[in-house]
């Protein structure tokens, strides 16, 4: 018996999506097949899907409708990045929502369990200015297959411990985003799609003027329906996340009270033996990471950027950001990783962010 029945889900809703998807003619029959496979019951073939999914992470290309991209992405190594660019900003989600009212364990399992979900998906990463344009019966129906996807993977894969009110409300909160969780996370996740386009701007790639464009329409977005998780994020004074680690690392009562004067008082710091400055540098930034309007207000410069084409090299990534701060978290964080496997090489952080590989 079929999750769904036909009248909620018909052959003709099917037909109507993928038609507004722009899934290409020689791909449509092997996409209604495994549409059918998701919604069956059929475990072992649900299971097999998830170890497919599994074993082509690491190869399966991000941004895929634009063949030209210089740097080439990949979902494996974005999962990487979202989880690590959580763990360094979790002083900052402490100080908006604090411990009791942000559930940093949820956040983390979230961000694992929502590419996966689109990667057992027929349709797999689907480009979110197509999705935008869906009509509203197709949005009806991508949404029953992705929860239907979802509540798969919740019951197959033993992504991360969470409570069992948390394990019920994953798979819809993945596709709607009600939480304040989701929502930190999935803004998370735009911003590194964000910066992944504005990387290739900045070399000059006149192919991702279009999708640099239509992030920033979705921060737009994302200032008017999820303002008050933006306010709290982007409105943060520097010394209530800066307190603890100052305290620790100085020792005395007086914080930084401002972004510039935090940056100056960093050099002090860095003439001290033991001192992890990298940290309390990305915390100053990691404000800004969360400016929307900062990269809203890069739109009038996308033709400035494409026309003076940088180099990226192993000393600019380090220490140009090029006017916008929030750049500089992403390239410290990809950075500090060592070895990660990027399509079919395995790269250092410098290695990612310099090596051109289409």
């Amino acid at each position: 018996m079929l999750w769904f029945s036909m009248q909620l889900l018909s052959e003709e809703k099917i037909d109507t999506l993928i038609k507004e998807l722009q899934i290409d003619s020689w791909e449509i029959d092997s996409v209604k097949k495994r549409i059918w496979e998701i919604l069956g019951d059929d475990e072992d073939v649900h299971t097999e899907i998830i170890k497919r999914w599994y074993k082509k992470i690491p190869h399966i290309r991000r941004f895929w409708i634009h063949p030209e991209m210089w740097y080439r992405d990949y979902v494996g190594v974005h999962q990487e990045r979202i989880s690590r660019l959580i763990s360094s900003l979790q002083y900052v989600f402490i100080a908006c929502f604090w411990w009791d009212e942000f559930r940093f364990e949820y956040a983390k399992g979230f961000a694992a369990f929502h590419d996966d979900t689109e990667g057992i998906s027929p349709f797999w990463d689907i480009p979110t200015p197509i999705k935008m344009n869906l009509s509203a019966e197709s949005t009806r129906a991508l949404h029953i297959i992705e929860i239907r996807c979802a509540h798969i993977l919740a019951h197959h894969a033993e992504i991360i411990q969470l409570t069992p009110t948390e394990n019920e409300e994953l798979p819809e909160d993945t596709i709607y985003k009600r939480s304040r969780e989701a929502k930190t996370v999935s803004l998370v996740d735009k911003i590194d799609g964000f910066m992944s386009c504005l990387h290739e701007v900045l070399a000059g790639n006149t192919s991702f003027r279009e999708p640099f464009l239509n992030y920033i329409t979705i921060f737009k977005s994302y200032l008017e329906d999820w303002n008050p998780v933006i306010k709290a994020l982007t409105s943060l004074p520097v010394e209530k996340y800066l307190q603890e680690i100052w305290d620790t690392h100085v020792g005395d009562d007086t914080p930084p009270k401002s972004y510039e004067e935090a940056q100056s008082r960093i050099k002090e710091l860095e003439e001290l033996n033991d001192i992890d400055t990298a940290n309390i540098d990305t915390y100053l930034y990691a404000r800004e990471f969360f400016n929307l309007q900062t990269y809203i207000d890069l739109a009038a410069k996308v033709d400035t950027f494409l026309e003076n084409p940088v180099e990226h090299t192993a000393e600019s990534v380090l220490t140009e950001d090029y006017g916008v701060p929030g750049y500089m978290v992403w390239k410290r964080m990809i950075a500090s990783m060592t070895g990660i496997q990027v399509g079919r090489h395995r790269l250092s952080g410098i290695k990612q962010l310099t090596m051109k590989r289409n």
